[in-house]
């Protein structure tokens, strides 16, 4: 009980009235990630607060952990048909929200329909933001002028940053592939390659393929092709 509860003060026992249903209310807590569910995009988070629990002998409060919240969903961004997609490891900081209604029919008709409870605010309905980081967890080296999609070494990124109207990409990476069936590059500019290049396959230039066994037609010594580059 709330020693507030026995004031001869009615504006005290509204307060106190407000405050025990305002701790039934779950809004947002900070979780570790204790596994990922690839396959229904879910995780199991563990959350770290604890909370107070009055002891009914003493009147005391005790702190006590928050059960494990299972099958949360994960929130990774998307629209108009494309994600951003990350993986997810055990002992991930995320803040889970808790939605005001349950979520249960819609998580699994994805439309409007009547809830399956009329619980509200409850650990039951909670959606997971991975990503959150605490003073232990901290990112280095955050670029404070430009956008980056980076690892958290930060030795494989890639940099969007734009000066004066002029905008530069920077890719940083040991090894990078790209698998394509068509690629262009439309340049006004020069195209600088430093260090060796490796090709396979054809390679043109101006509608006439290049390789190692192209020979040149017209030349000036005679009428024969000349023989293959050296």
């Amino acid at each position: 009980m709330d020693r507030r509860e026995r004031f001869e003060n009615l504006q005290e026992l509204f307060i106190a009235a407000l405050d025990g249903r305002q701790r039934e209310l779950w809004t947002a807590l900070p979780c570790i990630i204790q596994s990922f569910n690839t396959t229904a995009l879910t995780c199991t988070a563990l959350p770290q607060i604890p909370v107070p629990v009055e002891d009914p002998q003493t009147g005391a409060n005790n702190w006590v952990n928050l059960p494990l919240l299972i099958d949360v969903p994960v929130y990774f961004p998307n629209g108009g048909g494309y994600t951003l997609t990350f993986p997810i490891a055990k002992g991930d900081e995320a803040l889970v929200i808790f939605a005001s209604r349950c979520i249960d029919s819609w998580w699994y008709y994805g439309r409007n329909v009547n809830p399956t409870e009329l619980r509200m605010h409850d650990l039951s309905d909670g959606f997971a933001f991975v990503g959150i980081r605490s003073q232990t967890r901290l990112l280095t080296n955050v670029s404070a002028t430009s956008t980056q999609l980076r690892s958290e070494t930060g030795n494989t990124l890639i940099d969007l940053k734009e000066t004066s109207g002029t905008g530069t990409v920077t890719v940083t990476s040991a090894n990078v592939v790209l698998n394509t069936t068509n690629t262009t590059i439309n340049s006004s500019g020069t195209i600088a390659l430093n260090g060796n290049v490796a090709s396979t396959g054809t390679f043109t230039n101006n509608g006439h393929s290049i390789g190692s066994t192209h020979e040149h037609s017209g030349v000036q010594s005679g009428s024969n092709n000349s023989g293959p580059p050296t």
